[in-house]
């Protein structure tokens, strides 16, 4: 006899995963606020107290990107994302309150495509 097919769940198994970990609900976001970056100083997630998590990964193949917490005048400045996939992942656990943190970005030319996950408390 054959296997039978996996039954199909409406919610994700990591929000699962999730809400067993921390005993609350939880919601996955992907670019919330933005998938380019087109300027020097763009909000790409905004504070958020119930954010647990987040990944910030840089799309462009040619562009570095640049995150930070704070205005800057010009890049570089702050956490270097490069080219070609260039990733960020924070975690509660690990980052403590850091996923917390509004986060903006700028490149050494725009646009700069981004790609955003966010895990956020419900």
């Amino acid at each position: 006899m054959g296997e039978e097919a996996p039954t199909v769940i409406q919610k994700a198994a990591i929000v699962e995963f999730l809400e067993r970990k921390y005993g609350r609900a939880f919601d996955i976001a992907e670019n919330r606020l933005v998938a380019a970056v087109p300027g020097l100083n763009t909000e790409i997630l905004q504070g958020d107290a119930d954010r647990i998590g987040y990944i910030v990964i840089n799309l462009s193949v040619a562009n570095t990107l640049y995150l930070y917490f704070a205005p800057v005048a010009a890049v570089p400045a702050g956490i270097v994302l490069g080219a070609g996939g260039g990733a960020l992942a924070v975690d509660a656990d690990v980052d403590g309150a850091l996923p917390s943190r509004r986060v903006l970005a700028g490149a050494t030319a725009y646009p700069t495509a981004i790609y955003t996950l966010e895990i956020l408390g419900v």
